[in-house]
């Protein structure tokens, strides 16, 4: 008899708590994909700063075997050059341009109305960049309707 017998499990006395699903279910934030991909950005970020030309330098990259992706901005902001920003997100299965949306609907990044860039110098030339807060506290925003699990 392969029929699956209800009867144990309607009238059985023993009843599931959360601590039967603790180790078994998904938080919010990982289901959140603009808060995980801001995690990878922000950890590539740290990886690769050589990258990265400093906020307070306005001249060309003085190492020319160095790639540059981008530039540190002041107030924790970081312009990143779309191609590198392209590339790391999609590496890591990411759509940029909805991970761009929902980073520009949550405030992450500083650019111009329509767009998601902004024009910054980088190496002498204007260029359309992502301007990144880096200093975004993502645990604030993941639980924005006040509910947290237990665990």
């Amino acid at each position: 008899d392969n029929e699956y017998n209800t009867e144990y499990t309607i009238n059985s006395k023993d009843y599931l708590t959360i601590k039967d699903f603790e180790n078994n279910t998904i938080k919010k934030q990982d289901l959140v994909i603009e808060e995980r991909a801001y995690e990878v950005v922000r950890d590539w970020y740290i990886s690769e700063k050589r990258h990265f030309l400093s906020s307070d330098n306005d001249e060309e990259n003085q190492d020319i075997k160095v790639e540059v992706y981008g530039k540190e901005m002041n107030n924790g902001f970081v312009a990143i050059i779309p191609s590198a920003l392209k590339k790391i997100l999609e590496d890591n299965g990411y759509d940029k341009n909805e991970v761009l949306n929902a980073w520009k609907r949550k405030g992450y990044i500083s650019c111009y109305e329509k767009k998601n860039t902004k024009n910054i110098r980088i190496n002498g030339v204007q260029t359309k960049c992502v301007v990144l807060d880096m200093e975004k506290n993502i645990d604030s925003s993941v639980y924005e309707d006040g509910f947290e699990l237990p665990f």
